[in-house]
């Protein structure tokens, strides 16, 4: 899937939208590859990403225009149930 997002930057310029909601393998890197080539970008929805931690997004806010929706920060835990008692 990565790959596949380094592809899009390099190959859509243009891109103003891209949903990569869900995916628990696409890295930081490959984020920032679409920030980089797609000046147009105005929306990326990271909901669900659980590889791209919130203070990569607040440093890319920072850097970028703030267009990344977020409607769920992942939980660190490797197992869930360690979270209940």
């Amino acid at each position: 899937m990565n790959e596949d997002v380094f592809a899009i930057a390099k190959n859509c310029p243009k891109l103003r939208q891209l949903d990569i909601l869900g995916s628990s393998i696409i890295q930081p890197e490959a984020v920032e590859c679409i920030l980089q080539n797609c000046p147009s970008i105005e929306f990326i929805d990271l909901s669900f990403c659980s590889r791209i931690s919130p203070a990569i997004i607040e440093t890319w806010c920072l850097q970028y225009k703030n267009c990344f929706k977020r409607s769920y920060t992942p939980i660190t835990i490797d197992d869930i149930y360690t979270e209940f008692p």
